[in-house]
């Protein structure tokens, strides 16, 4: 089970729970996500990308003005720092092989040969992936106190490299693995170098089990950092959402627990109808472009007032 940051301050890991308070009607299809794509930045809730700044500008306000804004992220967010997006047809990961056969309990348990082989895959561009501008962006509305938490879809693991403290990791993450039968934590880099020797699957040198990434699998139980996530969705009076297709579970279920939506993606999303902003645009240039503006919108709603934010303090 993937161990996540828990900004609840908790390090209880309770695998058997998962949620029950969604609504069923409101959960979308497992499809496959699609956020990466080439193109300028375009602004505009519509499908013809009209050019602009009304959007942009809008988003801004709304992110300046609020009490609690969380982040969700998805693939779009890291594609420009170089890591694919595994869901994209045709050219993603998922595009060759079969996600659910190669990447499950079941795979890892009966064909760890077959498992690790995808795993080393899987984690070979993130080894030397940077965060980009809009992850650094992300860590700087963090620090100046606009963004109270970052839940990911990914598990690069860039969120982190680039500042951001308060981070819900829903699909696990590759940095690190554990020991299934004692619990003992080791770095992925130190697991995946025994696996390319050729011990599969790599065993814990205290006990002999299995090592075991802290990546969700599929047949795994949701972790407890999605289960904080829909906590600090519900606690929140904004979502800002930056390159997830919104269709991948669990993560999908999250938008219809928000009270007002941003959405920054290159593709529409199952959300777009609902959402008070939509941002047809590459997330680096349009989060530099949106922290600007948040900056700018501060100053001109309190001109006297000095800058809650400044000196990241909470409201």
């Amino acid at each position: 089970m993937a161990s996540g940051a828990d900004i609840r301050g908790q390090n209880d890991k309770s695998q058997d729970k998962s949620p029950k308070d969604q609504d069923a009607n409101d959960r979308t299809s497992a499809a496959g996500e699609q956020t990466s794509g080439a193109g300028e930045v375009q602004y505009g809730g519509d499908n013809n990308g009209v050019l602009g700044e009304g959007e942009l500008v809008k988003a801004a306000q709304l992110i300046a003005g609020s009490r609690y804004c969380v982040v969700l992220t998805g693939a779009g967010i890291s594609t420009e720092s170089g890591i694919p997006d595994f869901r994209s047809p045709g050219t993603g990961l998922w595009s060759r092989v079969d996600p659910v056969r190669v990447l499950s309990a079941t795979a890892f348990e009966e064909r760890p040969e077959e498992f690790y082989r995808f795993v080393m895959d899987l984690c070979e561009p993130l080894a030397g992936a940077e965060p980009n501008d809009a992850h650094r962006a992300l860590a700087e509305l963090e620090r100046l106190g606009y963004v109270k938490a970052v839940i990911t879809q990914n598990i690069d693991g860039l969120h982190q490299k680039a500042g951001s403290r308060r981070v819900l990791e829903v699909h696990g993450n590759a940095r690190t693995g554990t020991c299934t039968g004692c619990g003992l934590s080791l770095s992925m880099e130190d697991i995946l170098a025994r696996a390319r020797s050729g011990e599969v699957p790599p065993r814990c040198e205290a006990c002999g089990w299995p090592l075991k990434p802290d990546i969700v699998l599929f047949e795994d139980p949701l972790p407890d950092d999605f289960l904080y996530a829909q906590r600090e969705v519900r606690d929140s009076d904004l979502l800002l959402i930056i390159g997830s297709s919104l269709e991948v579970a669990p993560a999908c279920y999250l938008p219809s627990m928000a009270q007002r939506i941003i959405i920054i993606n290159l593709q529409p999303t199952p959300y777009d109808a609902r959402a008070d902003v939509v941002i047809r645009g590459r997330a680096g240039e349009t989060m530099k472009r949106l922290v600007k503006l948040v900056l700018i919108s501060t100053k001109m709603e309190k001109p006297q007032a000095e800058n809650p934010y400044r000196e990241g303090k909470s409201l």
